[in-house]
């Protein structure tokens, strides 16, 4: 156990670590996968749709690459 000095200083720090604990939990994280969005976005339909996603397509059978995207 951590000695404090005097009981504000306690105090702060109690209240510093709630609010932070608290934050920790109410905040989800940033990727949330999703099949669908994931296809639309990245998929061979999406690919093939422009001609910068074609260029990609092309790069990618040149190397050889047995999956062209997702």
């Amino acid at each position: 156990m951590v000695w404090i000095a005097n009981r504000r200083t306690a105090k702060v720090l109690l209240f510093l670590f709630l609010y932070v604990l608290l934050w920790l939990m109410s905040t989800k994280r940033t990727y949330q996968p999703k099949k669908l969005k994931r296809q639309r976005k990245h998929g061979f339909l999406a690919r093939s749709a422009s001609p910068a996603g074609r260029r990609v397509l092309r790069a990618r059978r040149r190397r050889g690459r047995v999956a062209l995207s997702v």
